[in-house]
């Protein structure tokens, strides 16, 4: 039987990206049915994946000129392999992806992993007039290319009220871990209470924030142990943490600049005492549920997170964490509660886990 060929890109997401290659592909792959190629940003190690094709179009930084390529690279590429299926999971390929659609591929599918005109306009990697500029040319791009979208894919439920140029054609697959990739808890030899931070590294994420409630933790309990292990697309964010936690022993930085493999994040998690979830206040993703918050539910390791309704839902529900207001941190009561709480005396259930299920909705 021919496979037929699938394609999954982004383009400054790493190749072995978690959501594209562990979940979207894996899934996928079970079949049998396609020959799969993942597209994105060249790593150091790729994985050991023979039934997969792995192949790392890009490298460049977020501010590159070589960025303004990535249309006709990928273009190229897919003529190259006869792409017979397309999943894109940024806007800035719905271009190149709609034009081969139109000349060749079967079925064109738009993974929406982010709000970019939120994105955009809520943050402040532009100027103010640029990024209302470009969140117009956003929208307007995803408004004109819906007629040769076959699916969309809506990585977050709330975007379902977010977005109306998916109306009618998309489904909802939450940015949950799979069952398979939850690591078993290991119980450490040390008398230390150990906090992690993983995932992008970011001001908007509340890194600064983190290390803050880690010092006033300390000096309170010295066995206050504190390892960010992520990557950070801005060198001038990783250098201001760097000199935040120059000399400071009890923080450990993991990755910054280098991309992490998330399987090194996944052991690290099921290695804590505490995850920290310290978004900030942001309208870019006040309806969003990040995803290590997922992976900690998923590895029932307790957390202290920042106060959302839509996070805090969960967080209610099976006990799984500490509500606090990272700004204003009560370091005190904060290490009491860690100390005499009991988490999860409600356990999760499958609700938390990756959906491989969509796989039919989408690719018959």
């Amino acid at each position: 039987m021919n496979k037929k060929i699938l394609v999954i890109a982004s383009v400054l997401k790493p190749v072995n990206d978690a959501r594209n290659y562990e979940k979207t592909a894996i899934s996928i792959g079970k079949s049998g049915n396609y020959q799969i190629h993942l597209v994105g940003q060249k790593v150091q190690e790729l994985p050991k994946e023979s039934s997969l094709y792995f192949d790392p179009l890009f490298s460049f930084s977020r501010l590159s000129i070589k960025r303004f390529f990535t249309s006709w690279i990928f273009l190229r590429y897919l003529f190259k392999v006869k792409a017979d299926i397309v999943i894109i999971t940024t806007f800035e390929l719905l271009v190149p992806a709609v034009l081969y659609k139109i000349i060749r591929a079967k079925k064109l599918i738009y993974d929406v992993q982010e709000n970019y005109f939120r994105n955009l306009i809520y943050t402040n990697s532009f100027p103010i007039v640029l990024k209302q500029v470009m969140a117009a040319w956003v929208r307007g791009l995803e408004w004109t290319t819906r007629p040769f979208i076959n699916q969309y894919i809506l990585a977050e439920k709330n975007y379902e009220m977010e977005f109306s140029f998916s109306k009618g054609k998309s489904i909802v697959l939450e940015n949950k871990l799979p069952k398979t990739f939850v690591k078993k808890r290991k119980k450490r030899e040390d008398d230390f209470i150990q906090l992690i931070y993983t995932g992008t590294i970011s001001e908007n994420y509340g890194i600064f924030e983190v290390v803050n409630l880690a010092k006033q933790l300390y000096l309170l309990d010295d066995r206050i142990r504190l390892k960010i292990i992520g990557f950070s697309s801005k060198r001038e964010i990783v250098v201001q943490l760097e000199n935040k936690i120059k000399g400071v022993d009890f923080i450990k930085l993991i990755g910054g600049n280098s991309i992490v493999p998330h399987d090194v994040i996944l052991t690290a998690i099921a290695e804590a005492d505490f995850g920290l979830v310290a978004y900030r206040s942001d309208k870019s993703t006040e309806n969003c549920i990040p995803t290590k918050l997922y992976e900690y539910l998923a590895h029932q390791l307790p957390y202290i997170i920042s106060f959302n309704p839509v996070w805090n839902e969960l967080t209610e529900r099976y006990k799984g964490g500490i509500e606090i207001d990272f700004l204003k941190p009560d370091a005190l009561k904060i290490i009491e509660r860690m100390k005499s709480e009991k988490f999860y005396t409600l356990m999760p259930g499958e609700e938390i886990y990756w959906n491989e299920s969509f796989v039919d909705s989408i690719l018959k």
